[in-house]
């Protein structure tokens, strides 16, 4: 493992790797808008398993990745278009629950954050979430004997940036707490997000 990290640690981008992170991880998509909805709902202390999920869930893929899998999402369309297709199904479904999550005959059961295994494994059916972790092994991984170590170095960083830059929008959505005092400002606010998540559908097909 030594003998990797030397080999590897001169060709490896750290700064870039963080850059990129940083600018997938904090820009919208439907990971931040779920937190944002959740955060407005029920809090930031009740939504650290979904922001926690969302990171574990996103470094699993990264090393899932590293394996190969991440590169059939790219090179075979009809892969990705499964995969699309998938994410797109399962983010119609959670754009009726959070626009439902306002009312006030909403079952409890509908209205709980998402939890750590839900939050990770959403990952898995996250477009977004797949071309990102397949990007960083295609575009910053070494080649060679430094491959292991720049892989472990892609991971470290993913942690220590992606949790950060997510938390920012469930802290948005807490700062949205002061203006949702109402029942029916409540509504609005889900079913605006739900629509925001419904949004982001067609954004995943495209090029």
């Amino acid at each position: 493992m030594s003998f990797a990290l030397s080999s590897g640690i001169d060709q490896f981008k750290p700064l870039a790797v963080a850059a990129y992170i940083l600018a997938l991880s904090i820009t919208p998509g439907p990971n931040n808008v779920m937190l944002a909805a959740s955060g407005a709902n029920f809090g930031f202390v009740r939504t650290l398993p979904h922001l926690l999920g969302i990171t574990v869930g996103a470094t699993v893929l990264v090393m899932l990745s590293a394996t190969g899998l991440g590169v059939v999402f790219i090179e075979y369309p009809a892969a990705r278009l499964a995969l699309f297709v998938i994410g797109a199904l399962y983010l119609a479904y959670l754009a009726y629950k959070i626009a439902n999550a306002g009312r006030p005959a909403a079952k409890e059961a509908e209205t709980k954050p998402f939890s750590f295994v839900q939050a990770a494994m959403f990952q898995f059916v996250n477009p977004k979430t797949w071309l990102m972790a397949a990007n960083l092994i295609v575009l910053f991984s070494v080649d060679g004997q430094g491959f292991v170590s720049s892989v472990i170095g892609i991971c470290i960083l993913m942690i220590v940036i992606n949790f950060p830059a997510v938390s920012v929008w469930a802290a948005l959505g807490v700062g949205m707490q002061t203006l949702l005092q109402t029942e029916r400002a409540r509504v609005i606010y889900n079913r605006t997000m739900a629509l925001l998540l419904l949004a982001c559908v067609p954004l995943l097909f495209w090029k």
